[in-house]
This record gives structure tokens, sequence and C-alpha cells, in this order.
């Protein structure tokens, strides 16, 4: 669901919604585990069920999706784009 979101944001000359998250860095609900050489888990601090692993060095902005709903990251990938656009999804 994030990368199609991305791609349409990308594709209507919005800013993808990882831009802010890289800049914001690590969000402080989550914990990062190293597990290997450029291998983390990160989980949810609250509920450490809620995780995924990730294959890449330092902090990815994907930690964000742990804190999200689905409802929460769609409004996220909506937001400014054109009512045209919006009235076919």
């Amino acid at each position: 669901m994030l990368n199609v979101g991305e791609f349409l944001r990308i594709g209507l000359r919005l800013d993808p919604i990882e831009w802010a998250w890289e800049d914001a860095g690590l969000d402080q609900r989550v914990r990062q585990l190293s597990v290997d050489e450029y291998v983390s888990r990160f989980e949810l601090k609250d509920d450490t069920t809620r995780y995924f692993v990730l294959q890449a060095g330092g902090i990815q902005p994907e930690n964000k999706l742990l804190t999200l709903s689905y409802d929460e990251l769609d409004a996220l990938l909506v937001e400014g784009m054109p009512e045209s656009v919006l009235s076919q999804l």
C-alpha cells in the first residue's frame, strides 16, 4: 500500500511521505535492534509482537508504519491529492 501510494504521489508531483519520515528519524515509539550487519529489527515499544526486519543500514523511514493504523496511513497517502484522483480511488 505504501509503495502504490508513494508512486501515485510522485506521479501527481506531491512530495513522498517517506521524505518527511526520513527527516524525522526513528519514531520515539519504535525500538531498533541490530540483528546482524546491515540488518535491523524495528519493533513497537508498547507491543513487541508488531515488528519487521529490514536488510539495510541505518534508520529506515518505514519504521513509522509500525505506529500507524490502515486508516491513518491511507489518510497520509491521499493528503493533497486532487478530488479528480480521490474520486477514482
